[in-house]
Protein backbone atom coordinates (compact mmCIF):
# COMPACT_ATOMS: atom_id res chain seq x y z
CA UNK A 1 0.00 0.00 0.00
CA UNK A 2 1.38 3.37 -1.01
CA UNK A 3 1.71 6.12 1.59
CA UNK A 4 -0.90 8.81 0.90
CA UNK A 5 0.53 12.09 -0.35
CA UNK A 6 -0.73 15.23 1.35
CA UNK A 7 0.20 18.85 0.82
CA UNK A 8 2.12 20.91 3.38
CA UNK A 9 -1.01 22.93 4.30
CA UNK A 10 -2.95 19.69 4.85
CA UNK A 11 -0.15 18.30 7.04
CA UNK A 12 -0.08 21.51 9.08
CA UNK A 13 -3.85 21.28 9.58
CA UNK A 14 -3.60 17.66 10.75
CA UNK A 15 -0.61 18.23 13.07
CA UNK A 16 -2.38 21.18 14.71
CA UNK A 17 -5.39 18.93 15.32
CA UNK A 18 -3.13 16.33 16.95
CA UNK A 19 -1.68 19.06 19.20
CA UNK A 20 -5.16 20.29 20.11
CA UNK A 21 -6.33 16.78 20.99
CA UNK A 22 -3.12 16.22 22.99
CA UNK A 23 -4.06 19.20 25.17
CA UNK A 24 -1.37 21.68 24.13
CA UNK A 25 -3.59 24.54 25.28
CA UNK A 26 -1.02 26.84 26.90
CA UNK A 27 -1.20 30.36 25.45
CA UNK A 28 2.04 31.52 23.82
CA UNK A 29 2.88 35.11 22.88
CA UNK A 30 5.35 35.68 20.04
CA UNK A 31 6.69 39.14 19.17
CA UNK A 32 8.65 40.13 16.07
CA UNK A 33 9.40 43.15 13.93
CA UNK A 34 7.76 43.63 10.55
CA UNK A 35 9.44 46.63 8.98
CA UNK A 36 9.35 49.36 11.63
CA UNK A 37 6.34 47.86 13.41
CA UNK A 38 6.40 45.49 16.36
CA UNK A 39 3.92 42.64 15.80
CA UNK A 40 2.62 40.49 18.63
CA UNK A 41 0.76 37.24 17.99
CA UNK A 42 -0.98 35.24 20.71
CA UNK A 43 -2.07 31.65 20.01
CA UNK A 44 -2.43 28.40 21.87
CA UNK A 45 0.64 26.18 21.74
CA UNK A 46 -1.08 23.79 19.30
CA UNK A 47 -1.71 26.77 17.00
CA UNK A 48 2.04 27.31 16.58
CA UNK A 49 2.83 23.69 15.66
CA UNK A 50 3.63 23.07 11.98
CA UNK A 51 5.69 20.81 9.74
CA UNK A 52 8.85 22.81 10.46
CA UNK A 53 8.38 22.16 14.19
CA UNK A 54 8.28 18.43 13.47
CA UNK A 55 11.47 18.57 11.37
CA UNK A 56 13.35 20.50 14.04
CA UNK A 57 12.16 18.21 16.82
CA UNK A 58 13.21 15.13 14.85
CA UNK A 59 16.68 16.57 14.19
CA UNK A 60 17.16 17.61 17.82
CA UNK A 61 16.06 14.22 19.15
CA UNK A 62 18.36 12.37 16.73
CA UNK A 63 21.30 14.59 17.75
CA UNK A 64 20.59 14.05 21.47
CA UNK A 65 20.36 10.29 20.83
CA UNK A 66 23.91 10.32 19.43
CA UNK A 67 23.23 10.02 15.69
CA UNK A 68 26.40 11.19 13.87
CA UNK A 69 26.02 14.59 12.19
CA UNK A 70 28.80 14.09 9.58
CA UNK A 71 28.03 12.44 6.26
Amino acid sequence: METPKISNPEFNFYIKEVGRQAGLNEVIKFSYKRGNDMVEEIRTKWGWVMSHTCRRSFCTNEFLDGTPTNS
